[in-house]
């Protein structure tokens, strides 16, 4: 092999060598603060706004992203290539998730720009019920008084409720559709003195469905409460 392209080669293996190493320093040096800062800017779409400082992400070994928030006591992994919305108010406990996915309701809203085919809002607080058969109650009454000041069609809702176990926790499960609010999917678990909300919306049409209750499990099976 002709030495000028040899020499060409090994420069250009250390060219590599030297900006992995350059990254791997630069890396390793970065402050706790700093590593969880380059953490946000990779899944967090308003990371630059002030949040509540009770929300934290750490990245496992396996490059898993996990979000805790100690207000609450919960923590849970995000999918991979999920993007997360953070509250900016203190009194606001809510976090947002949006899938990977996006499509275009061209049927809906003809020319209308990408959106994602599943929302997933959660959020924790004080207890208001003792019993989830409570929880069950209480949203069957919202449904009733909905119907009563004419928000939504009674001709075209769909309402199933569940009291049931998914994964490790006791839960209450309801979907309803609506022609005016679309359909949702929502999940409550009471635990340790407080309500946890999971609340999947299937902004991208019923084809999507399936896929975002999978995607709420996934996340579910990572769950964990202090």
């Amino acid at each position: 092999m002709n030495r000028k392209i040899i020499f060409a080669v090994v420069i250009v293996v250390l060219v590599l060598v030297g900006a992995g190493g350059y990254f791997w320093w630069t890396k390793q040096g970065l402050t706790p603060e700093e590593k969880e800062f380059e953490l946000k800017k990779r899944v967090v779409t308003n990371y630059e706004e002030k949040h509540p400082e009770y929300i934290h992400f750490k990245e496992t070994d396996e490059g898993k992203i996990i979000l805790e928030n100690t207000k609450d006591k919960i923590k849970f992994e995000i999918p991979e290539g999920w993007k997360v919305e953070l509250p900016i108010s203190e009194t606001s406990s809510t976090i947002s998730l949006y899938s990977d996915k996006t499509t275009i309701l061209e049927d809906y809203a003809p020319g209308f720009q990408e959106t994602f085919v599943c929302k997933l809002a959660t959020g924790g607080e004080n207890i208001q019920y003792q019993s989830l058969e409570e929880v069950k109650e209480a949203s069957e009454k919202n449904i009733k008084e909905w119907i009563e000041e004419g928000l939504i069609d009674p001709d075209y809702l769909v309402y199933k409720t569940e009291i049931t176990k998914i994964e490790n926790f006791d839960a209450f499960k309801e979907y309803y559709c609506t022609a005016e609010w679309g359909c949702d999917e929502a999940i409550t678990i009471l635990i340790n003195g407080r309500m946890y909300d999971f609340l999947i919306m299937f902004t991208g049409g019923e084809e999507f469905e399936d896929y975002c209750r999978e995607k709420l499990i996934e996340i579910l099976k990572t769950v964990s409460i202090q």
